[in-house]
């Protein structure tokens, strides 16, 4: 800021005469100008936007296992900024950065990998690939992805749509359990009363006394046996 001098000479030769031989003649003139500096108020930083895509399609729909699937990269700076240290990946196939043409883009350049892949017993269904390319630029870092999805058959053309993995249930919350209960007494069951015994009916002789008779009267009989086998 401020005043400024600025100083500037100004000097020409040339024929004066016409004279092949010719006399020359030169002139100078000096000018000295003050110039005056103002302050313009704060720089403004202008930020370019930045951007990238990438896409990545095979050579094919359908492939049958031992096929060579062809996969092809492409890689644009679709912002207003340069970009720099642009890479790519692939989540079949693993880094393929250095495949790329080259890894700084200007605005509305791209770039192109290829990379191939042999179809195996474990690819028989529908096989995604994920393509990922990311890049910087001097006021960011952007990136982009996509996916290609191709059928692969194994010998017997046979096609298996694999489910997508699903998260496990959860397990079932314990319940609790349930308050003890103080136990309850049982009944005790009813002890039947003896059965009446019929009494039998008396007859006019006691039994007893008949029996002690009876064996009165065998031992009776047979002292009499005894006595005559002696005799």
């Amino acid at each position: 800021l401020g005043t400024h001098t600025l100083h500037a000479a100004v000097s020409a030769t040339g024929d004066v005469t016409g004279d092949p031989v010719g006399d020359t003649a030169s002139a100078a003139y000096t000018a000295t100008t003050p110039v005056v500096v103002r302050d313009q108020g704060p720089i403004t930083t202008v930020t370019l936007p930045s951007d990238i895509t990438v896409d990545v399609s095979a050579d094919s729909d359908g492939y049958t296992v031992g096929d060579t699937i062809t996969y092809t990269y492409v890689v644009t700076n679709g912002g207003e900024a340069a970009l720099f240290d642009v890479s790519l990946s692939d989540d079949l196939l693993g880094d393929l950065t250095d495949r790329l043409g080259t890894r700084t883009l200007a605005p509305g350049a791209e770039t192109t990998a290829t990379a191939t892949l042999v179809a195996l017993d474990v690819h028989v269904g529908m096989l995604d690939t994920l393509a990922i390319a990311a890049a910087t630029s001097a006021d960011d870092e952007v990136s982009d992805t996509d996916t290609e999805r191709v059928a692969v058959t194994d010998v017997l053309g046979v096609v298996i749509d694999k489910p997508a993995p699903q998260a496990p249930a959860p397990a079932p919350r314990p319940q609790p359990l349930p308050a003890p209960t103080a136990p309850t007494a049982t009944p005790a069951a009813p002890v039947p009363a003896p059965a009446a015994v019929a009494e039998l009916p008396r007859t006019g002789a006691d039994p007893l006394p008949l029996g002690v008779l009876a064996a009165s009267l065998v031992f009776a009989g047979s002292l009499l046996l005894r006595r005559t086998r002696t005799t």
